[in-house]
């Protein structure tokens, strides 16, 4: 609340020193090119105000202004530079109050372009950033559960050395996962952390349910090499 309170008293008091300087030194201006004029200044001093305004990068994950804001800052910093050297270069040659007019305006419509280009540019960045955390989403799951069997392991000291082998080497390829948001990916990892989930609860009672697990890790496997198959 304190910056935008002095954003804003510092945002007016450029706003009222332009407005003075434009009535107040002696330039020689014709009254329309003079409010023109005006409010070219007050439209550069408002690009200047609004990254004060706004925070340069918000607190979202994916944030789009890390993309916008270079294409953003180029497109202000070329309006304000061909903005003033055009007024300028238009009082030189005493140019008619329409071409000024329609000068301006056309440097304004190349802002308005790269402002809506900026913003483009920063959806789609944040629409990629969305699409690529569901695909690691997936592979995170496989990894916490596959560290949940690897837990379940670590408290049985009398579990077969073939169930830990298994069992191990599948932690091991799990390092092989390639991310992707496929449709056929979801369902494998689906089914991969459903089968994980039910060799865990399998496994204190190995004694009477040891065929079972093997079936398990047989169909774990089986899912696990159909996931690495699909690339992203």
């Amino acid at each position: 609340m304190k910056r935008i309170i002095l954003t804003s008293l510092l945002a007016l008091l450029g706003e009222a020193f332009i407005i003075s300087a434009m009535l107040l030194l002696p330039h020689g201006l014709a009254q329309d090119i003079m409010i023109l004029d005006t409010v070219v200044l007050s439209i550069i001093w408002a690009l200047i105000c609004y990254d004060l305004y706004c925070p340069i990068i918000s607190d979202s994950d994916h944030a789009p202004e890390v993309a916008s804001i270079g294409i953003r800052w180029q497109g202000q910093l070329a309006y304000m530079v061909l903005a003033v050297g055009f007024g300028v270069a238009a009082g030189i040659y005493e140019c008619a109050f329409i071409y000024q007019v329609l000068g301006q305006g056309g440097l304004l419509g190349i802002l308005l372009f790269a402002w809506v280009f900026s913003t483009a540019a920063g959806h789609k960045a944040s629409a990629v950033a969305a699409q690529e955390k569901n695909a690691l989403a997936g592979r995170e799951q496989m990894k916490k559960v596959v560290d949940q069997l690897q837990n379940a392991l670590a408290d049985g000291t009398d579990i077969p050395a073939d169930i830990r082998s298994a069992l191990n080497g599948i932690t091991d390829q799990l390092r092989y996962i390639t991310p992707s948001d496929k449709q056929e990916a979801v369902e494998l990892e689906q089914q991969f952390i459903r089968l994980a989930h039910e060799i865990a609860i399998a496994l204190p009672h190995r004694k009477t349910e040891e065929q079972e697990i093997h079936a398990l890790i047989a169909r774990l496997e089986r899912t696990l090499a159909q996931r690495k198959q699909i690339m992203n």
